[in-house]
């Protein structure tokens, strides 16, 4: 299994195109990943501005192969006129209960 957690920052003026962009994403991502076992986009209550992806995929080859695809791609390079910051980390699950797979 390899996790991760993404933080953004996005530009005040950037919030809806930045949400319509992961919207597109995430089409893509149902559509064509089996193997990411958990993708979703947050917003943060008290922090407008900021949006947090959590993401499960079934092993490094997975992660590997979201990055390959042409919707990931599109967004890796429309977020960054989007984007003030981002900070990406990667999770060791220690224990915890996860989705079936």
């Amino acid at each position: 299994m390899l996790a991760l957690v993404v933080r953004f920052e996005v530009k005040p003026e950037a919030i809806d195109d930045f949400d319509a962009l992961v919207a597109e994403t995430l089409e893509g991502i149902r559509r064509e990943e089996a193997e990411t076992l958990l993708y979703f986009s947050a917003g943060v209550p008290d922090d407008p501005c900021s949006r947090v992806f959590v993401e499960i995929y079934s092993d490094a080859a997975a992660f590997q192969e979201h990055e390959s695809l042409s919707h990931t791609k599109r967004f890796l390079a429309g977020r960054e006129a989007l984007l003030d910051s981002y900070r990406v980390e990667f999770l060791t699950p220690i224990d915890g209960k996860f989705p079936a797979w």
